[in-house]
């Protein structure tokens, strides 16, 4: 899903956006300024996510032995001296002064404030977890970063895509990404691990794989999975039961839980030569490479006319360089390209 799409609580839970708001840096001060420039009318909602995270945010560091000692006692004093002050006023020889909505709610002081606590530390501890072991990579535009995950493991993050996962694998849990965008992935395999099973979970598909290469974009509510070389398992998030095996060569994409696995055999390298910083097309319609550029580039895209969004192209790009691209997508198939305003238009020449 696009950032322009998010609501309320997609922006409370996108792990970059978390990032920002409590540990802000250069690189993400920049995406987020531009990226409100060019979406002014998301400013109020994004000041709501801020203030609501604002709201949450806690002590990342874990509360000492003696700290949490202070605490209890602290709460063990407040039910006492409430329960001296119930005494004393249920003991009083003066007439009662419309005392009753105390009297019916005194036996239950004590529970209500033994609940009170256990449901603050509950609640610390189990933030202190999310987001004391979170780790998080975001690329910008045209940007690409290849991260070295705990277990040796290596992911290439294409542009305008986030990764996040837990920073404390052990040998005895799963190993676990979350990716929005797209990313190619060369998983170690960990035969010697008592769990040495590897996901990544994407919104509507969870990845298995054991040690092995393959591609996933997750864009615009589509999922597709390339794999090059090993195996890989492909589960519905809604439906643990209906899953898949690929083999090398295998496309799979994946749109709606309602609807079936698209399976196919294709190049691998076609959709993984970004990681090379050059693009692959074979007979790929100009509507779809004008999607890949507002992307990769965020730079909207407009074809003039049904048939020349039609028209094909096959051929390698460099995509370092996004003018270089255009320049060359242009010449290649003899049509007008040209950037205004951050938007690219496409247009047949004029005669």
């Amino acid at each position: 899903m696009r950032y322009e799409d998010y609501q309320l609580m997609d922006f409370v839970n996108d792990q970059f956006f978390v990032t920002w708001v409590r540990n802000p840096d250069p690189e993400s001060d920049a995406f987020w300024q531009a990226w409100l420039e060019k979406h002014p009318d998301k400013q109020e909602l994004l000041e709501q996510a801020r203030e609501l995270l604002s709201f949450l945010t806690f002590k990342t560091q874990q509360p000492t032995s003696e700290e949490q000692r202070q605490v209890k006692l602290a709460i063990k004093r407040s039910i006492h001296a409430e329960t001296r002050l119930l005494t004393k006023s249920s003991t009083d020889n003066k007439p009662p002064v419309d005392r009753k909505p105390i009297h019916y709610w005194r036996p239950y002081y004590k529970i209500v404030a033994f609940c009170t606590g256990i449901l603050f530390w509950s609640a610390a501890f189990l933030l202190f977890k999310a987001g004391y072991t979170q780790k998080s990579y975001h690329t910008k535009y045209g940007e690409t970063k290849t991260i070295d995950l705990p277990d040796g493991s290596t992911v290439i993050l294409n542009a305008n895509s986030t990764l996040h996962y837990s920073n404390d694998w052990q040998e005895s849990r799963l190993r676990e990404v979350w990716l929005n965008g797209e990313a190619f992935f060369q998983v170690r395999r960990k035969p010697h691990w008592k769990e040495a099973r590897f996901i990544v979970h994407t919104n509507q598909l969870n990845i298995e794989v054991l040690g092995t290469t393959f591609n996933v974009n997750n864009r615009r509510g589509i999922v597709k999975v390339v794999l090059n070389s090993g195996k890989v398992k492909l589960r519905h998030i809604d439906n643990d039961k209906d899953s898949l095996v690929m083999e090398p060569k295998d496309l799979v994409e994946f749109t709606d839980n309602k609807k079936p696995f698209v399976k196919k055999v294709v190049e691998p390298e076609m959709y993984t030569s970004w990681r090379h910083h050059k693009l692959i097309f074979n007979e790929t319609p100009l509507k779809e490479i004008a999607q890949l550029l507002e992307d990769n580039y965020g730079r909207p895209v407009i074809i003039q006319d049904k048939e020349l969004a039609d028209r094909r192209f096959t051929g390698a790009i460099p995509n370092e360089n996004v003018e270089l691209f255009l320049t060359v997508l242009g010449e290649s198939l003899n049509v007008d390209i040209q950037s205004k305003d951050d938007t690219i238009q496409i247009n047949t020449h004029s005669k």
